[in-house]
């Protein structure tokens, strides 16, 4: 695993898919970034190959992206601007982060992991026999208002 924040790691549990645990990391957001401390279940993959042209970074002030819940990245939000599975517009699917020293860089992915539908993408990050994840929640106005500067 991820040399993760203490204070905003709950536990990691892990998913299968086609068989394989996956490490799912349950995140908190800490009440010195967010006052509703939301709770983020993600899934960290190298890249996302599906449609590149609809994935969008937002910046976000150095003095913020560094309090971040894996030491030595530095985050940003990623939003998918196509259309969501529900149509509900922009989905926030989680972050990229990066180390600023050599560039290496993955993506968390917000995940839904239980069985039911909910509003998401789906980029490929599905299971064998049933199991699926659908990945993102729908984008805050803050974002979709960033959406537009970038």
């Amino acid at each position: 695993p991820m040399v993760t924040q203490p204070d905003t790691l709950v536990e990691i549990t892990h998913k299968k898919v086609l068989s394989v645990p996956v490490p799912v990391y349950h995140f908190r957001q800490p009440s010195r970034i967010s006052d509703l401390e939301l709770p983020f279940r993600l899934v960290l993959v190298s890249d996302i190959d599906a449609a590149p042209h609809l994935l969008r970074e937002i910046p976000v002030p150095h003095s913020v992206a560094v309090d971040s819940w894996f030491p030595g990245y530095v985050w940003s939000p990623v939003v998918y601007s196509g259309c969501s599975d529900d149509g509900n517009g922009p989905v926030h699917v989680g972050w990229k982060f990066t180390n600023p020293t050599s560039g290496e860089f993955f993506y968390a992915l917000i995940i839904d992991a239980k069985d039911d539908e909910k509003s998401g993408v789906r980029f490929g990050l599905v299971g064998a026999l049933g199991e699926m994840i659908a990945v993102g929640t729908q984008a805050p106005s803050w974002m979709m208002d960033m959406l537009t500067n970038i």
